[in-house]
Parts: structure tokens; sequence; C-alpha cells
């Protein structure tokens, strides 16, 4: 995790109770990865929240665990974001705004990126995202702008002021 990044509090949970029967049950993280098909520092990533369960590892986890279904109710129970959990609260704020007033030098703000440009910035996520994450994440940002305006964003205007 990046330095002031936190995970969401129900993937913290959730990972802990795999932890709790993991160890329960005896086994390694590279010995539950081998039976779910990921691998030990995946695992890691799922105990430690920051990444969430994906395929079938819920209910393959739940019998090879012997968890007796706690892992699948927990696993119902998961409410994922597709933001990091210090940007999810400006994410809602910015759904509901009428306007967005902002400043950027380096990047162009999210609403004006053109389709490679915001591929360009999925595929640099860290750790890396698969095919299917980056074409979900185009699609929230073309509903997001969708949903801003019948019309495209107005303008966006660069300064340059060249000293010499």
């Amino acid at each position: 995790m990046h330095a002031g990044e936190q995970s969401s509090s129900n993937l913290e949970m959730f990972g802990s109770l795999l932890r709790f029967f993991r160890e329960r049950a005896g086994m390694t993280q590279e010995g539950l990865g081998g039976q779910v098909g990921y691998s030990k520092s995946q695992v890691a990533m799922v105990e430690r929240g920051e990444r969430p369960p994906k395929g079938r590892l819920v209910e393959i986890a739940d019998e090879a665990l012997g968890a007796q279904g706690a892992l699948l109710t927990a696993g119902k129970q998961l409410r994922t974001s597709h933001f990091p959990a210090w940007f999810e609260d400006y994410a809602e704020l910015e759904a509901k705004a009428a306007a967005i007033s902002m400043y950027a030098n380096h990047v162009v703000p999210g609403l004006l990126q053109a389709e490679g440009y915001a591929r360009a910035i999925f595929n640099c996520h860290c750790p890396p995202l698969d095919e299917d994450e980056v074409e979900a994440g185009c699609r929230r940002a073309w509903n997001a702008r969708k949903s801003c305006s019948a019309s495209p964003p107005r303008s966006s205007t660069s300064y340059w002021r060249s000293t010499r």
C-alpha cells in the first residue's frame, strides 16, 4: 500500500476471517493459493484487505478451510469500491456536484480524458490491473462523463507563460 492509503474495512474484515480459518486449518498462504489458483502474494493481499477476492476463491476457501459457510456469508457482504479508500468520499461528492473547478498541471482531469489517455492511466495501476478491470474503469469513466452533462465538457483551458 502507498503511504496514507487505507483499504476498505470490510475487505480487511474478510481478510482477517480468511487468515483465521487458514491458520486454524494449519495451511500456509502458498498451500491455500495452490488450491484456489492464487499465488502466495495474492492470498496475502486478500488477507491484508488490499485486494478483493476474485473468481471462486471464497467458495473454494470456505470448503478447503472448513469454515462451514462463514466465508461464504462474509463474501456476500463485501462491498468493494473501484477507488482507493482515501478517494471514496471525493468520488461520492463529485457524483453529486453541479460543477467542478480544479487546477491540474501534470494530468488531464478525468472528465476531459480521451479514451487512450484514460486507458494508459488505468494500465499504470500498482499492483497491475487485469484487462477486465481496465475495461471496467474505462466504462466507469465514460458513464461518469455522460452523467455530468448531456453535452461534452465546455472547455479545458491551459495557460502558458514563457519567461526568458
